[in-house]
């Protein structure tokens, strides 16, 4: 199956995972400031897609998923370094960026 999404909508959905680290500890300390606001409901949601898009790969997906957006790896240090070809590595970050959007309900 062919993961393709619009330009626009693919630097949304690259944003949002980009975003999740910052997001995550913005909700921890929200939370521990009891608050309980529209600001900590909107977090937790993109939260959620994002894990749930994740949760959505399988197992070799998520090492592949780990490389390219949790260590920044590009293409080439996957493919010469962890033996992860550039097929390979673009399905991945097509899929996870398409399963995003369909999570968050873009598509």
């Amino acid at each position: 199956m062919k993961y393709k999404l619009h330009k626009d909508l693919k630097e949304k959905m690259l944003t949002e995972i980009e975003q999740y680290d910052y997001n995550l500890k913005l909700f921890k300390q929200l939370q521990e400031n009891n608050e309980n606001t529209r600001r900590l409901l909107f977090i937790e949601h993109k939260l959620n897609c994002v894990e749930n898009a994740y949760n959505q790969l399988d197992t070799f997906e998520k090492e592949v998923y780990d490389y390219i957006f949790k260590k920044h790896y590009n293409w080439l240090y996957c493919e010469s370094v962890k033996q992860i070809n550039k097929n390979t590595y673009y399905h991945v970050y097509n899929k996870s960026l398409y399963l995003l959007a369909k999570e968050i309900g873009e598509i």
